[in-house]
This record gives C-alpha cells, structure tokens and sequence, in this order.
C-alpha cells in the first residue's frame, strides 16, 4: 500500500481548550491594560509638567505624541519578528518588565530631555506587545471568535486610560507628578513574572522551521487591500483618540475651570466606562455580525467613526463641563466599539505565520499616523491660534479630529469591498 502524501507544512498551531484561551485572554488583556496606564499617564499629568519645565503647548505634544512614538514604530518590526522566530511570550513578558521600569524611571527626570528620552524608552518596549498579543490570541481563538476575543481584549486600552486619569490625578494631588510615574510603573515587573510563568507558548512547528522573508511578507500584506486600506481607516480613528486622550484635560482646565484633580476623577471613569461599554456592545454584536458577513467588522468601524465625528464636534464646543463630558463619553463609546472588529478582520485577511508581524506593522502605522500625529498637530494649531483666541484656541485646534474620522469612515466601507478576498486568499 503506498503511504498517503504527507504535507509539506505542519499545522501551525494546535486547537487551544477554552479555559486555557480564555486564560491567555485575560493575560493579554492585562498587559494591554498596564501598557496604557503607562502610556497615558503623561497626558493627565502634562499641565504640571508643563508648569514645572515651563513648556510650550507644542513640546507638550511632541512629549506625548512623536517623542514616545517614534522608537515605538522603529522597534516594533523588528520584535514581531522575534516573536514569530522565538516565540510570542518571552517577547511580551520581557517587554513588559522593561517598560514598567522605565515608567518609574520618567518619574526621576530631571529635565524635559530627559522626560523624553525615558518616554522613548517606554514606546520602544511598548511595541513588544501590541503584535505579538494579537497573534497570541489569533492562534488560540478560531476566526469565528476573534472578533469577540479582539473587542474584549480592546477594553484594556480603556481600562487603562481609566486608571492613567484616575491614580495619576489622585497621586499627582497627594505625591507630585513624579511619584504618580514611579507607582504606575512597578506593578508591571509583578504582572511581567506571571506572564512569563504562567503562559505556554502555541506550538507553531513549522512557523519556528521557516520564517517568510521580509520581503515577502511586505509584499503579500501590501497586495491585501482590506488590511491596507482598513489600517488607514484605523490610523484616522487613533488621530482623533490620541488628540482627545492627549488633550481633553487641559481643555477642561482651561476652558471650563475644572482642576487637575477634578479632571482626572472625571476623565477617567467616562472614558474607561464609555470605551468598555464599547468594546463589550462589538462583543456581543461581532460574533453574529461576522458570522453573517465578515464584512461587518469593516462596516461597523464605518459606523461607529460617522457617528463619533459630531460628537467630537459638540465636545470641543460645549457650553458646559455636562455637555462636554456626555459628548466624551458617546466619542468614546464609538471609539471602543471599532477596535475590536478591525484587529479581527486584520488578523483573518492575513496568514497565521505573519499575525505577529501583520499587528505590528497596524500598530506602528497607527501608532505614528494616529496617536503621534493627532497630539503633535492640535498642539501646534493651539500654539498658532492661542494669540488670537487664547484659551479657546484648544477647542478650535481638537476639530482636526473629527474632519479625520470623516475620511475614516470612508476608508472603512472601502476596505470591507476587499475583505472576502483577502480572507480566501489568506487561508491558502
């Protein structure tokens, strides 16, 4: 009897038991939460640091914008290839103990210079994480459950926020700016050890056996429409939030006289509440959506940015702290709906052996388009309108953000045209 042909690629991964995906899940889902505390820690802190160093709107946001962002994107290629090459854990774990320690470390700094540096350091660690979580939770989840895994996983970025405004504020009134940095960061070294204890590693024999050539894989993600023009979509959501997050504080103070700490105890729950809501509204829709369609998760990222756009609208120009914050709070909602159904189709329109790679290539782009630009621009609007407007000139600079989830949304419905084809051509 002649032997059945065997074939030329062993699985990629093996089917994960649901306790233990639900287990990487919520690790995952940590991690993200820590990596955003660290991240936006600095943006409810910037008007004291923006005291203490006497610095201009537009150092402010080059601090939380492209100072952090910048080495972000640099190193997140090359980790997400480590993580496809060595592996998804060691890379997250060994990244995550690094920028919990050098969040303490910003809370030292003696000069703006060196604010930055340490703020480099942050992003370039940061960066280990955002891919390789994703491909984490790709290998143990099949394609009909990402969508929901993906919008759970989303409320960490909120989650985080939340407790960034919330501690940050609160240590900030009680410690100074500084030590908020320092207790911020140290829990992270904790969560680092249980990661990389606790965790397995997905078996992905052949993936370990032959890496796709750089080139290649640029080649082939750059050939799907769906991921390329969906990053972009995505890029135009993360502008607006990295604008908010960045500078919806100092609106507040300034234009409606609330102080750091009443900002703070405010932002904080309404921007974590709302983003949850969110992401846990994609949950339970995107299961059923995708399963119907798989272009809902384009669709329903197209939605959710016409909606979010007057909403940042009214935000900026609220004559009230109320309406401004129930304006935040809808922004939000919409803002923590997308996400999920995005990195699910993203992470199904490409191959199993590229995921690390393909999240990191979304984070970085968005990273820098959206989340570096957005803050870097309103900042520099703010410091060309402050003359003629003074305080008001915020409000003016933040509606950048709502013309970019317009082109957002237009983008989004693009990229779902694409979608079915890019998913086929992926599972070959």
């Amino acid at each position: 009897m002649i032997a059945a042909p065997q074939p030329l690629t062993p699985p990629l991964a093996v089917p994960a038991s649901a306790a233990r995906a639900n287990y990487v899940l919520l690790l995952v889902t940590l991690t993200y939460a820590v990596n955003f505390i660290d991240r936006n820690i600095l943006n409810v802190l910037l008007q004291p640091i923006k005291q203490e160093f006497e610095l201009s709107d537009t150092m402010l946001g080059f601090m939380s914008g492209i100072g952090f962002t910048t080495l972000y994107v640099l190193a997140s290629l090359p980790l997400a290839r480590l993580a496809d090459r060595a592996g998804r854990v060691p890379v997250i774990s060994g990244c995550l103990a690094v920028w919990s320690a050098m969040t303490a470390v910003c809370g030292l700094a003696g000069s703006a210079l060196q604010l930055v540096l340490a703020r480099c350091v942050v992003g370039v660690a940061e960066s280990g994480s955002g891919g390789p979580g994703q491909a984490l939770l790709a290998d143990v989840f099949p394609k009909e459950k990402r969508a929901r895994a993906m919008s759970l996983l989303s409320t960490a970025t909120f989650l985080g926020v939340t407790l960034a405004f919330v501690l940050g504020s609160a240590i900030n009134k009680a410690h100074g700016w500084r030590m908020a940095f320092i207790m911020v960061g140290l829990p992270g070294l904790l969560l680092a050890l249980l990661f990389a204890l606790t965790v397995r590693e997905t078996p992905r024999p052949a993936a370990r056996a032959e890496v796709v050539p750089l080139h290649e894989a640029l080649a082939f993600l750059r050939a799907r429409r769906s991921i390329v023009l969906g990053t972009l979509a995505f890029c135009c959501a993360s502008f607006a939030s990295g604008a908010i997050m960045a500078w919806v504080a100092p609106l507040l103070q300034r234009v409606h006289g609330l102080s750091n700490l009443q900002a703070g105890l405010t932002v904080g729950p309404i921007l974590g509440g709302a983003g949850i809501a969110g992401g846990l509204l994609a949950a339970a829709l995107m299961t059923r959506l995708s399963r119907r369609d798989m272009r809902w998760t384009l669709w329903a990222n197209a939605i959710s940015l016409l909606v979010a756009a007057p909403a940042m609208v009214l935000f900026c120009f609220a004559p009230t702290p109320g309406l401004a914050l129930a304006a935040l709070a809808l922004t939000t909602l919409c803002s923590g709906f997308q996400i999920g159904p995005f990195v699910a189709a993203l992470q199904s329109a490409t191959r199993p052996r590229l995921r690390a790679l393909t999240g990191a290539l979304n984070m970085a782009t968005t990273t820098m388009l959206g989340f570096g630009l957005g803050p870097l621009v309103v900042g520099l609007l703010s410091d060309a309108l402050t003359p003629a407007l003074q305080d008001q000139a915020l409000r003016v600079a933040l509606l950048a953000g709502p013309v970019v989830l317009l082109a957002g949304a237009w983008l989004a419905q693009r990229a779902a045209r694409h979608l079915p084809a890019d998913i086929e051509t992926a599972s070959r």
